[in-house]
């Protein structure tokens, strides 16, 4: 095919030597003679209007069958109007169940994490897989207790620790009582605490009992030790001396809510409501305030406070006196109530830590209390 058909005469080559020369005009190459005297084939490609150019192709036709290339088996039926026949080896797999083992299978992972999912929540409330703190570095979990020197060793350093004589023969902590002595209002003192509850682990079976009767004391602990809402239990609830001393210390509570009221009435700047609603934060308010008072209004304020503090003079006194009823009371809750494979963690105040252990001193015993507080105190140290 050549590029440039305009260079060759239109007319018939047979006719082009009547009246000519021929010693002049020699014919043309019989090759041009045949293509001329033929009709070129019309390439399939190209339209109508193309047919006298050659090198111009049907470029509309091509990019409609390249589109029609381009369909599934099924769209093409559907575009020219055919019914797919039906697929004879799918109604097998259908009839045998093959199709929805495949189904299964590509679904597996998933079903498979919504199985783990629904298993975690259900064990939510019987088990706990928390390897330490929120935020703290984890650690591997371990379902036997550690070894007497390797706890001593780890809290030795905030702590004084004592053993009782059973505990010495024992190679580790296997259903161990550790009787830690707090000051609830201390900040520093209860974080070194929480750093000891950070051993909790209910997967071993760990126990931890609380000094109270109140249950929102046990949903303050739970949180503030991380722990599940059952994790806690009181070991008053049941207690006679903690019932009277409730009583005398709503009485008290009462007594200073007096007093800080009347401060609020007659200082400018006494006007902050309390943190919380207990005897040690009316206290403080007291004490910041109280100087301050104006003295034609100190009259009144005193009658108030002699009040307060003979209510006080009273709850002490009961305090010392049902100490050791409610030391027997809180060591027999623990013997009773104590895990033989886990840890039992018993959280009190250190003026009980003494009492209670010398009631436990035959089972594996641990005693611990704030050296800070020693320091303050040294009569809390005591041997058993």
């Amino acid at each position: 095919m050549y590029n440039n058909l305009s260079s060759f005469p239109t007319q018939s080559p047979l006719s082009s030597t009547i009246g000519t020369d021929s010693a002049r005009t020699s014919p043309p190459p019989i090759h041009h003679q045949l293509f001329a005297a033929t009709n070129p084939p019309v390439m399939r490609s190209r339209v109508a209007h193309h047919h006298s150019l050659p090198d111009q192709p049907d470029r509309a036709g091509m990019r409609e069958r390249r589109e029609q290339s381009g369909m599934t088996v099924s769209q093409l039926q559907r575009s020219r109007g055919v019914e797919p026949a039906t697929n004879s080896h799918a109604e097998v797999l259908e009839a045998y169940g093959y199709r929805q083992l495949a189904q299964w299978v590509m679904d597996m992972p998933t079903n498979v994490m919504d199985a783990v999912q629904a298993m975690n929540e259900a064990l939510s409330d019987v088990m706990s897989f928390q390897i330490g703190p929120p935020g703290a570095q984890a650690a591997p979990a371990r379902s036997n207790p550690p070894s007497v020197n390797d706890f001593m060793k780890k809290f030795s350093e905030n702590f004084d620790m004592r053993l009782s004589p059973a505990t010495r023969n024992e190679a580790d902590m296997r259903g161990m009582i550790i009787i830690i002595g707090e000051d609830y209002i201390d900040p520093s003192i209860q974080g070194l605490i929480k750093e000891v509850m950070f051993e909790f682990r209910r997967i071993r079976g760990d126990r931890f009992f609380l000094e109270s009767g109140h249950e929102d004391q046990c949903e303050e602990r739970v949180e503030q030790y991380q722990m599940q809402r059952n994790d806690c239990e009181l070991l008053e609830k049941n207690s006679v001396a903690f019932k009277e001393l409730e009583v005398i210390e709503g009485e008290m509570y009462r007594g200073l809510r007096d007093c800080v009221s009347y401060l609020k009435k007659y200082v400018a700047f006494a006007q902050e409501d309390l943190r919380e609603e207990r005897v040690d934060t009316c206290l403080d308010f007291i004490k910041k305030y109280e100087k301050k008072l104006p003295a034609s209004k100190r009259a009144t304020y005193v009658d108030l406070q002699t009040k307060a503090q003979k209510i006080k003079v009273r709850f002490n006194n009961l305090v010392d006196n049902s100490r050791s009823r409610r030391d027997q009371h809180m060591a027999d809750y623990v013997r009773d109530n104590r895990s033989a494979t886990g840890l039992n963690f018993m959280v009190v105040g250190a003026s009980h830590v003494n009492g209670i252990g010398n009631h436990l001193l035959d089972l594996p015993l641990m005693l611990m209390v704030p050296r800070a507080m020693i320091q303050q105190e040294p009569a809390k140290k005591e041997d058993l």
